[in-house]
């Protein structure tokens, strides 16, 4: 998977992690660094927002709701992203989270990546292969680098995302769960052709496409109490649907992310995770089936 998976999980497991009700509002500035399996699915992630509380009464249904506004800056070898979102929590088990951004691909003759149009003899053969058959077929791997390699062009250049992403959580006694439902907006027109390759999402999609995601996680709090939240372990399944094509992916994952208070020092906490899975259905025969795994580490600092 060549999306920058850490991130990914940073994101979503702040609404796993059932800390105590704030009463104040609260900044928060964290940095992390990723690495996967390629160099793709390493990275930068900064991240700075601020929340305040929103209800003040006691009570399970109201801990932790809030309003947060952030930014966020991820550089990795192959795009830079910046964006920023709006995030509410107006009631315990429910978050509805706004993005907008821009991603920049750049071209390295040592990294590849840049955006990657299709050629026109290469667009003729996609819309042959797509136009007259009701799904891809696993004959032929449309993400093998050879064919990238003599079928697209590659050049620097990015585009506008948005995106919105409601969520559900909850956690009974150690047991926490989570289900988001994405769907995001991709306006990747600087490419200058109706199909490309999306590096990050590993699909050949339309340069202006839309995505639909889901992801489903189960977890399981190692702590004497289940507030403190101090280590996360659980399954995440993750699914990936671009409107355009048949290009679907399904994947399975195993996280572990932990929180270690015994290095906290001050308003900074360290954290740090892992994921190891594999994409159960995929349109690329050299992925589906094949283990992918990310590592990270951060700090937080809170004041």
């Amino acid at each position: 998977m060549r999306k920058l998976l850490f991130i990914v999980l940073i994101t979503a497991v702040s609404a796993l992690s059932f800390g105590q009700n704030k009463t104040e509002s609260e900044s928060d500035l964290s940095l992390a660094f990723g690495y996967g399996d390629n160099y793709e699915m390493a990275g930068v992630d900064a991240t700075f927002d601020h929340t305040w509380p929103l209800f003040q009464k006691p009570g399970i249904l109201w801990d932790k709701t809030n309003i947060k506004l952030g930014i966020k800056e991820t550089y990795g070898f192959v795009v830079n992203s910046f964006n920023v979102f709006a995030e509410i929590t107006p009631i315990a088990f429910f978050t509805i989270r706004a993005t907008g951004g821009y991603d920049h691909y750049f071209w390295t003759s040592q990294f590849k990546g840049g955006l990657r149009p299709l050629t026109d003899s290469a667009l003729t053969a996609w819309n042959t292969k797509y136009k007259n058959e009701s799904s891809l077929t696993k004959n032929f791997d449309w993400t093998d680098s050879d064919f990238l390699y003599d079928n697209t062009t590659h050049k620097d250049g990015g585009g506008w995302t948005y995106e919105m992403a409601p969520s559900l959580q909850g956690q009974m006694g150690s047991i926490a769960v989570q289900y988001t439902f994405s769907y995001k907006y991709y306006d990747y027109s600087e490419a200058g052709k109706e199909w490309m390759f999306n590096y990050m999402e590993n699909k050949i999609m339309k340069s202006r496409d839309s995505i639909i995601y889901n992801d489903a996680k189960v977890a399981y709090t190692f702590t004497e109490t289940s507030l403190e939240n101090e280590i996360l372990a659980g399954l995440d399944y993750h699914s990936t649907i671009p409107l355009s094509s048949d290009m679907n992916t399904h994947s399975l994952y195993a996280f572990l992310y932990a929180e270690p208070h015994q290095l906290k020092r001050g308003l900074q906490q360290p954290f740090f995770g892992a994921q190891l899975g594999t994409h159960i259905i995929d349109p690329a025969p050299s992925i589906e089936g094949s283990l992918s795994w990310s590592i990270f580490i951060g700090t937080s600092l809170k004041f």
